[in-house]
């Protein structure tokens, strides 16, 4: 079964209507992992209504054990006093998984509680048996805040209506995994009514497997995380695997891919962004947005798309990866329907689920060093200005015979380019993203990209 076919099958399960930008069913499988892993936490914030614990609800059968607040110490370690003698005074830190929802406001106390188990998953039962737990936890709470950009992923924003004690670095470290839910991000989403039967049998299926163990040891995880960061980007890593391929191993470069999401949403609890699209996660993401390789010639990065060049065609298929890359696409598509004669533009001829997929024309060479090929190998294409000089001056000395050709462009038609672009967009651009241009060999050059010289156009805004 393929990638995507993986990725639909899961989609079906949940009741999500395809296609969908991939971040949602990636932050869904992120969701699901604490059923599938034992020993680890996530945290949930975003807006009401966004579908934070819908997965939960749904599964309704007694491994999980789905709490409100208020919470006590005491009902953590299991020394709360009974009510009566029939009463059962089971620890929760005994449970295989807990979802604490409306949790934005846990008090200091219960914090620490959490913080100490977090770290050891020792705790004493009933103040006195020193006690090895396997909890996963899930804690999910609002946040109302706008989120409109990766420059808005910061704590601050992503935690609004959260208290200090939740804030807290020293707890949110020890989060395998913060995900958002907020509509820009997020993208248009469509839902079926879950099939109760189908996905009870699902989630115990993922429960029957926590104690199944996947060996990662060898797994490449960005040195910018710390020991601990890496065993719990480890861990959700494994669980997301679980979840999607049950007791089954994936092929490396899937793992890969999967270590880059999970990367990316354990660094959103340290209030970083992690950008999960790279030459590690590419062949990954193909497979789950595109469906094959096969018929790839080369793919360009951003933030939030996927630029796929097609073999032996001059056709780019523009791939939203999240609600931020829809919204971009459709400032596009829009602008150039309304401006259909700035030459400049490299045409846009179709559009797709209302801007999840973008058709766009493009017969140039992309002047960017950020081609990377389907091997995950990226693709040389930066200027050799020093190389690029000694040719002038061959030039100059009348050495015309077997002259070898430039290597990219120069930086005065860098800046020529600038002014074309400035001229054409009405608007002063101060840095050249390369990632956007594609040149012809005498240096004509159009747009492949160009929504970061219209995004700040109020009549361009959807």
């Amino acid at each position: 079964m393929s990638t995507k076919d993986i990725l639909n099958k899961i989609h079906q399960t949940i009741g999500a209507i395809p296609p969908i930008p991939l971040i949602v069913i990636m932050s869904s499988i992120v969701k699901l992992a604490p059923i599938a892993e034992p020993k680890i936490s996530i945290l949930l914030c975003g807006q009401r209504s966004e579908g934070k614990s819908v997965l939960y609800d749904s599964l309704g059968f007694e491994n999980i054990n789905i709490l409100s607040e208020p919470i006590t110490s005491a009902q953590l370690r299991g020394d709360a006093k009974k009510t009566s003698d029939s009463d059962k005074n089971e620890a929760i830190f005994s449970k295989d998984i807990c979802i604490f929802e409306e949790c934005t406001t846990l008090p200091l106390a219960i914090i620490s509680e959490f913080k100490n188990l977090l770290t050891s998953y020792n705790y004493n039962l009933n103040k006195t048996k020193q006690t090895t737990s396997n909890l996963s936890c899930v804690f999910i709470g609002n946040s109302y805040t706008d989120i409109i950009s990766n420059n808005d992923f910061t704590i601050d924003k992503l935690l609004s209506n959260f208290s200090a004690a939740l804030k807290d670095e020293a707890f949110l470290s020890k989060q395998a995994a913060l995900v958002p839910h907020y509509k820009d991000f997020l993208g248009k989403r469509n839902y079926n009514k879950i099939e109760p039967e189908h996905f009870d049998k699902f989630g115990k299926s993922l429960v029957e497997l926590r104690p199944h163990t996947i060996d990662l040891s060898k797994i490449k995880i960005d040195d910018k995380f710390d020991s601990r960061a890496k065993g719990l980007i480890t861990k959700l890593t494994s669980g997301i695997i679980k979840v999607m391929y049950l007791d089954k191993i994936p092929p490396n470069h899937v793992i890969d891919g999967i270590v880059e999401y999970a990367s990316f949403f354990h660094a959103l609890a340290l209030g970083e962004f992690h950008n999960p699209l790279n030459s590690k996660s590419i062949k990954f993401v193909l497979e789950a947005i595109h469906g094959t390789t096969d018929d790839v010639e080369f793919v360009i990065l951003y933030e939030n798309r996927v630029l796929v060049k097609l073999l032996n065609k001059p056709l780019c298929l523009k791939y939203a990866i999240n609600g931020f890359g829809v919204t971009e696409n459709l400032l596009e598509y829009n602008f150039f329907n309304k401006n259909p004669n700035i030459s400049i533009i490299s045409p846009i001829i179709k559009n797709e689920h209302n801007g999840l997929i973008l058709h766009q024309e493009f017969n140039y060479s992309p002047l960017t060093s950020k081609i990377i090929n389907i091997t995950g190998n990226i693709i040389p294409k930066d200027t050799d200005e020093e190389f690029n000089s000694i040719v002038i001056r061959m030039i100059s000395n009348g050495e015309t015979r077997k002259l070898p050709n430039f290597r990219g462009i120069s930086n005065i038609t860098l800046s020529l380019i600038k002014r074309q672009i400035n001229k054409s967009f009405g608007t002063s651009i101060s840095e050249l993203k390369k990632s956007n241009i594609g040149v012809s060999d005498n240096s004509g050059f159009e747009l492949i990209a160009f929504y970061d010289y219209i995004k700040d156009k109020d009549k361009y805004i959807l």
